[in-house]
């Protein structure tokens, strides 16, 4: 699953990012990321430009954009939850929330995968 901080460094050259994704089979974004992609070149000043950048990246047939369904949304409200018991979501807590969003992403690529 692509973010956001991985797309901004793949389009600055990063060479890490950059072999991933030239070796990856399938690239995965969800309509979250895209969100804050567009709202990030919204309050840019390369909008059009960026958008654009991004529309040829998303036409790759490589270039797959997820769902997410009602399991994500589930898994989701237990982590913010578990977070908010904890305190505010804060530096402590990312690690967490970026495993559980992985965990979402990756099962809401099963299910598009699976025609389901």
């Amino acid at each position: 699953m692509l973010d956001t901080s991985a797309y901004s460094a793949f389009l600055r050259g990063n060479p890490e990012i950059k072999l991933s994704l030239q070796q990856a089979d399938e690239i995965f974004l969800n309509p979250i990321i895209l969100g804050k992609l567009l709202a990030g070149f919204i309050m840019g000043k390369s909008e059009k430009k960026n958008r654009t950048i991004l529309q040829e990246f998303l036409s790759s047939p490589r270039v797959k954009v997820t769902d997410i369904d009602d399991e994500t949304s589930e898994r989701y409200a237990v982590i913010i939850n578990y977070l908010h018991i904890k305190g505010t979501p804060n530096k402590r807590h990312s690690n967490t929330y970026q495993r559980f969003m992985d965990s979402c992403y990756c099962h809401a690529a099963r299910v598009k995968g699976s025609n389901h």
